[in-house]
């Protein structure tokens, strides 16, 4: 455990009656990953995270009140305190200014993958390789209100990061401007 909580995985996942695990027969990638558990989600209202550590549950409750209190259909976690290094939170800040410009979101930080939402935004979800991080400005093209709060951001426990110069700008690039024709 760390803070309190149970480390992300199968094993805390299916100690809990409410979750269901579900495996994949290969890997193939994050955003395949995301769709097939929104795909088969049952509840009203979806909770998302990585499993890298890096995200806090205990962040969940004020995403909820967030989403409540606003009426809004996306609530998502904004990593305003990186645990990253210095290439990449800089690559990231100018990867988000450049999306919040072409888009139209409004949003800082939409690689953040802790979000709270309606299951009817799942409709508005265009499937493609970088989905996850282009969930909210999907949702937001489709005329769904997304917010935004600060959530705490750890160093990650596990894994490695998939994401270098090409995931981080040729592939984000090459998405975004697909979105914006759209």
């Amino acid at each position: 455990t760390r803070g309190g909580y149970a480390e992300p995985g199968p094993a805390s996942a299916s100690a809990n009656p409410h979750a269901r695990v579900i495996s994949l027969p290969k890997n193939r990638g994050q955003a395949t990953a995301l769709l097939t558990g929104l795909q088969t989600a049952a509840g009203e209202l979806i909770f998302t995270m990585d499993g890298d550590g890096q995200n806090d549950p205990q962040d969940f409750p004020p995403l909820l009140e967030l989403l409540q209190r606003q009426n809004l259909d996306v609530a998502c976690g904004w990593r305003r305190d990186r645990h990253d290094s210095v290439v990449r939170r800089l690559m990231s800040r100018l990867a988000n200014t450049i999306r919040r410009r072409v888009l139209h979101d409004g949003l800082h930080d939409a690689g953040c993958q802790l979000r709270v939402f309606h299951r009817k935004v799942i409709g508005a979800l265009r499937p493609s390789p970088l989905m996850q991080s282009f969930l909210p400005a999907m949702a937001v093209a489709a005329g769904y209100r997304v917010g935004e709060l600060p959530v705490r951001h750890h160093p990650r426990t596990q894994g490695e990061s998939k994401y270098g110069l090409g995931n981080l700008w040729w592939r984000p690039c090459t998405e975004m401007m697909r979105l914006r024709r759209e």
